[in-house]
This record gives C-alpha cells, sequence and structure tokens, in this order.
C-alpha cells in the first residue's frame, strides 16, 4: 500500500530573504491553508517581518508582508481561526534589544487574512511570547506562553474566545522551559510539553479544570536540543509530536506517534536526516485527515510536508 507522503517548500530558498523561521499554519473554510513565519535579513533584524502564503490548489500562492514594523523586528506568529469565522493572529515585537523586550500583539481578518485590522496587545508585557497554537477546552481558549526574561512557561486562559485573558500560574524548573504545547489527553486532562536547556523535553498536566493549574514539570525521555517542539492530538486518538531526537543539533526532524496518551513513542519518521537546521515545527491536521508539519529549512525557507498517519506507521522502526 502506498501512503501519500509530499514535501515541498512554500518559498524557493534564497529567492526572497536570506532568512525565514518560525512559521504557523491554519485551515481555512474550502480546505485552503494559511501559512505565517517571519523572514528578513536575519533573526532580530530591523527589516525582519511578518509574511503570509495561502495554499488552495496545488501549490503556494507568493508570500504577501502582512505585519511590518518600522525599525523594529517582528517574529514569533500564531494563527487561529475563531468560531465566529475571524482569523487571528498573534505575533510579537522586538521594542528594544532582543526577545526579552517583546510584547505580544495581536490583529483581526474578517476575511481569511485578505485584510487586517489594527494592533492590540494581549498585555504590554515585556518579554512575553508567542510559539504554538491555542486550544479550546472545557469551553476554555488557552494560549500557551512563555516568559524570555526568566525562561519560564505559563498559559493565559480566556472564558470569552480571547477578549480577556487570565494568568496561570508560571511553570518553573532547574533549567530554562520554554515554548509550551498542549494537546487533550483521553481522560480530560491536558499534556504540556516543552523545550529545555537540559536535553530532554519536559512535560506537565493541568491540574484542574481551570487552566490555571499545572503539576511540577518533569523531565521525559525524549531528547531535545534545546529547540521548539509540537504537540496535537489526531482524529484517531493518537498524539502526534513533531521535534528534533537529539540533545545538539536540530536534525533529524522526527514525526512521532503515541497510542497511549504520551507515555511512549515507538512509531516515528524522520522528515529530515542530513545536516544543517530542521527546525521549529508546527503541526495540524486538516478536515481530511491529512497531517501537514511546516518548518524551518536550514534557516532559508519554510518547508512544508503533508502525509497520512499511516506513513508514519509504514516507515516505523
Amino acid at each position: 500500500m502506498t501512503v501519500e507522503f509530499t514535501r515541498e517548500f512554500i518559498v524557493e530558498p534564497g529567492s526572497i530573504w536570506p532568512s525565514a523561521h518560525a512559521a504557523s499554519i491554519v485551515e481555512l473554510p474550502g480546505r485552503t491553508l494559511l501559512a505565517s513565519w517571519f523572514a528578513g535579513s536575519r533573526e532580530g533584524a530591523p527589516d525582519t517581518a511578518i509574511w503570509t502564503a495561502e495554499r488552495s490548489g496545488a501549490g503556494w500562492s507568493a508570500p504577501t508582508k502582512v505585519i511590518d514594523t518600522q525599525g523594529f523586528s517582528d517574529g514569533n506568529s500564531v494563527l487561529w481561526l475563531d468560531g465566529e469565522g475571524d482569523l487571528r493572529i498573534w505575533y510579537v515585537t522586538m521594542e528594544g534589544r532582543g526577545w526579552a523586550s517583546c510584547p505580544v500583539r495581536e490583529r483581526r481578518s474578517p476575511d481569511g487574512g485578505g485584510t487586517w485590522g489594527p494592533d492590540s496587545y494581549i498585555r504590554r508585557e515585556p518579554g512575553w511570547m508567542v510559539r504554538n497554537e491555542p486550544v479550546s477546552w472545557n469551553g476554555l481558549l488557552l494560549m500557551p506562553m512563555y516568559d524570555e526574561r526568566d525562561w519560564t512557561s505559563f498559559v493565559l486562559v480566556s472564558q470569552d474566545g480571547g477578549q480577556s485573558w487570565a494568568e496561570s500560574e508560571r511553570l518553573q524548573a532547574k533549567v530554562g522551559i520554554i515554548q509550551p504545547t498542549l494537546a487533550e489527553l483521553r481522560d480530560g486532562r491536558l499534556l504540556m510539553f516543552m523545550r529545555t536547556t537540559a536535553g530532554v523535553i519536559d512535560r506537565s498536566h493541568s491540574a484542574d479544570d481551570s487552566g490555571l493549574r499545572w503539576t511540577t514539570p518533569q523531565p521525559t525521555s525524549l531528547p531535545n536540543p534545546n529547540s521548539a517542539v509540537d504537540l496535537i492530538r489526531l482524529q484517531s486518538g493518537a498524539l502526534l509530536l513533531v521535534y528534533n531526537p537529539t540533545k545538539r543539533g536540530r536534525s533529524p526532524l522526527r514525526v512521532a506517534l503515541s497510542d497511549d496518551d504520551g507515555s511512549s513513542w515507538d512509531t516515528w519518521r524522520d522528515l529530515e536526516t542530513e545536516e544543517g537546521e530542521f527546525s521549529y515545527p508546527t503541526a495540524i491536521q486538516t478536515s481530511d485527515g491529512l497531517i501537514h508539519v511546516l518548518y524551518t529549512w536550514r534557516r532559508q525557507t519554510i518547508a512544508h510536508a503533508y502525509f497520512e498517519e499511516g506513513w508514519v506507521k509504514e516507515g516505523a522502526p
């Protein structure tokens, strides 16, 4: 049996900008995909802006620059389609030196990214960062967050669809833990995985049904080279994790499946194995069942891989 697998570039490497990083992806009505990422001369440069591209047929549209704060570096965008049909993009802007100077901003689009409204702030707190997509859970909207000033993780919880937010307790460890990603388990709890400086992924669970309390972070056996990971629940009930399974470097890039709510990850397949950087994955499963993974390809562009769950199982060791 042949299981579909395709890999492509959103933009050919080096054709527009020297550097591209940190993508996000969302499915719009009509099975259209929209991607966002930041690109420019280098990470942190004043010319770095947020770009988007759309895929509604056989390939990606030409990219469009949608956010460019003049004289400042923009980064780490997150796309989300709310229940009212409005598209939202959260992103950060370096208002001083480095990521620790960033607040999180938001814009909204009533037409799938064709036009965007004005900026607003979740809260003008320097060092607050977004990276992974929010999840809907128990009637709440949960946005995974982290703080570049002290490398802690937390969650913003909204009871009104993102109009207002409450801050959860901070998750701290002896090592830095940032860029949390969330997925619901079969028993109704939320699982959080976090990037760390300790060489492994850390995990935590929701401690009640509020989203505001979390268990003490604990290390897993999954290697992590201090790089972003993404975690989603598939339509089959399995969890899918995309990460770099190494303690140093950002290759290979692996997709792994767990049928026991994250206790084991014995079914996996690598998307990239060559030397270089293949990092910062973001994953969704679209309404047709396909899994889509966007990731940074050698810091030169954004790669798009899509496949069926069976492709991972057929190639598993």
